[in-house]
């Protein structure tokens, strides 16, 4: 299988301010992928992670985010990326987030738990309220996403349900 930019290690940028209030940039590097399911399969990178918003902007970035699957601590934010070979799978899963998508290279396909299906191609945008929903990449090349998850209330039904997040189908 031929190598994608998605396959390469992505490069993050951190700006910061001295001690004078002058922006600077705190850092500059590569960040390695996360690849829990061996190495031909998808691959995830966090770039950053806060456990409360609003953020403070005095805090540094933390120059080594815990790498692993992408997961919003409650009432906070995550910035990450998914890469999904094709062929690759996501479960059916829900979480406890709003998620902020832009398909960067690639194409995927979004499933619900309602049966509808929709492919987002690159450039595509997506804007999910703690929907329970499955990945797909049916494509020729790896789908790389960039997200950006904000920690958002459980849905909760007319009849007081409330919607629990899920991992792989699973409370």
């Amino acid at each position: 299988m031929s190598s994608s930019p998605a396959d390469y290690e992505p490069r993050l940028v951190v700006t910061a301010h001295d001690k004078n209030g002058t922006s600077v940039f705190a850092s500059d590097k590569k960040v390695g992928l996360f690849r829990p399911f061996g190495p031909e399969s998808s691959s995830f990178a966090v770039f950053d992670t806060r456990a409360s918003v609003p953020v403070n902007n005095q805090q540094a970035v933390a120059e080594d985010v815990k790498q692993g699957l992408p997961r919003c601590p409650p009432g906070g934010v995550l910035f990450s990326i998914t890469n999904v070979k094709p062929g690759g799978q996501a479960p059916m899963h829900r979480t406890e987030s709003i998620d902020y998508a832009v398909v960067v290279s690639g194409e995927i396909v979004l499933s619900l738990d309602s049966g509808e299906e929709t492919t987002l191609k690159a450039g595509d945008y997506l804007v999910q309220g703690g929907a329970n929903h499955a990945w797909g990449n049916r494509g020729t090349e790896t789908c790389r996403i960039l997200f950006v998850m904000v920690g958002a209330d459980k849905v909760k039904l007319e009849d007081g349900t409330e919607l629990e997040a899920t991992v792989f189908g699973k409370p």
